[in-house]
């Protein structure tokens, strides 16, 4: 679905992730891919509550977002794949077809996640107990 280019510019849209040809934000539960020369606009995905994060990857060849859930989508095909990760607050690229994935850090269960997007397999890194019955903040050091 190709949608108006002005979306980007409504104030409640929130910028997630950016490189020179793509910007991946939202506005309010709903993820969407925006072009930058060509100026078009598609939808990604829908989210319980509002997404939380993406990254574009340094390839340009995938996109995961978090929220409610994972989803990582493929730009060249098109492609949507919900991948079944709880509750995700941040990400990082940490090589060409990886990823890192942080989960609620309020949550008993916080934990630091290693996805192939490749493959889609999910790996725990380690346990995340360090934000427990600590105030919340938009700056976690993971």
């Amino acid at each position: 679905m190709n949608l108006p280019w002005s979306i980007g510019n409504d104030r409640w849209f929130v910028q997630h992730a950016a490189n020179d040809q793509w910007i991946v934000g939202s506005l309010h539960e709903t993820m969407y891919l925006l072009n930058r020369e060509t100026r078009h606009v598609w939808f990604l995905d829908c989210f319980y509550g509002d997404p939380t994060c993406a990254i574009v990857a340094e390839n340009e060849q995938w996109i995961l977002m978090g929220g409610d859930h994972l989803s990582l989508y493929d730009i060249f095909k098109g492609h949507l794949s919900e991948i079944d990760l709880p509750w995700v607050f941040a990400m990082r690229q940490t090589d060409t077809w990886k990823a890192e994935i942080l989960t609620d850090p309020w949550h008993e269960d916080a934990a630091v996640w290693a996805i192939d997007v490749q493959t889609k397999e999910l790996h725990l890194s380690r346990r995340f107990p360090d934000y427990i019955d600590q105030p919340y903040t938009e700056d976690v050091i993971w």
